[in-house]
């Protein structure tokens, strides 16, 4: 019914868990409140929620904590229309380390519903998630660089036959948008022979929804996601 994820519970610190929808949907309510014990907290994301899922979730203590809109792109599609004059793109192993600590704060985070995760502890995720994709997937790392200083990253992952654009972040002090981060990766992609991105964000954040939107993106699916925690003492 719920399987304990790695990832999570390496930043968090305590046991994390990711949640079956279809077990937890069909176990009796006290199978669901004794699994959920083990915990520090508990995540369910669904493409397809049911009645009977929403349900289930907020019978338990789940509050629904997001939605993330997945989409496709065709990279080719993209054009360049240059970042600013001052910046400088380096890309793949020329990338020897990432320095995140201008790093921009994330506004649409929904593990900031966590008791206990403060924005450090959520921007040490991002350190944590970064560093992975560094480590794992050297050649698809770009690095917008100003004035000798780092001004954004996309950090993207090979996957069957596209490529996961899994990391966008601008610095706080570069000067670099998020609208010219996002074409500019986007078209160093294709020149580096990539046909098909994806990914999914947060239906709140309408800024990328917007970027993606005006870069062609075609919208896909939206799968909602839900949160339990312990009640605090």
């Amino acid at each position: 019914m719920i399987c304990e994820h790695a990832f999570n519970t390496r930043w968090w610190g305590e046991p994390v868990g990711v949640l079956d929808p279809e077990d937890f949907v069909s176990a009796p309510a006290r199978d669901r409140t004794a699994a959920l014990a083990d915990w520090a907290w508990v995540e369910c994301t669904s493409s397809a929620p049911t009645p009977a899922l929403r349900t289930a979730l907020m019978t338990a203590g789940f509050v629904h904590a997001d939605s993330t809109i997945r989409f496709r792109l065709d990279l080719r599609r993209v054009s360049s229309t240059a970042a600013p004059e001052a910046v400088h793109l380096r890309h793949g192993t020329s990338v020897v380390s990432l320095d995140l600590s201008d790093m921009r704060p994330f506004a649409h985070e929904r593990f900031s519903l966590l008791r206990g995760a403060t924005p450090e502890r959520i921007a040490g995720r991002y350190l944590d998630w970064a560093a992975q994709l560094h480590r794992e997937t050297p050649g698809t790392v770009l690095l917008f660089e100003a004035r000798g200083a780092p001004a954004g990253w996309f950090l993207a992952k090979p996957s069957d036959s596209t490529l996961d654009l899994a990391l966008a972040m601008t610095a706080a002090h570069g000067g670099l948008s998020g609208a010219s981060l996002y074409r500019e990766a986007c078209a160093q992609f294709a020149r580096d022979g990539f046909r098909i991105g994806e990914a999914g964000f947060s239906a709140r954040n309408l800024d990328v929804l917007n970027i993606y939107s005006s870069l062609g993106a075609r919208f896909v699916s939206l799968r909602e996601c839900w949160l339990w925690q312990p009640a605090s003492a």
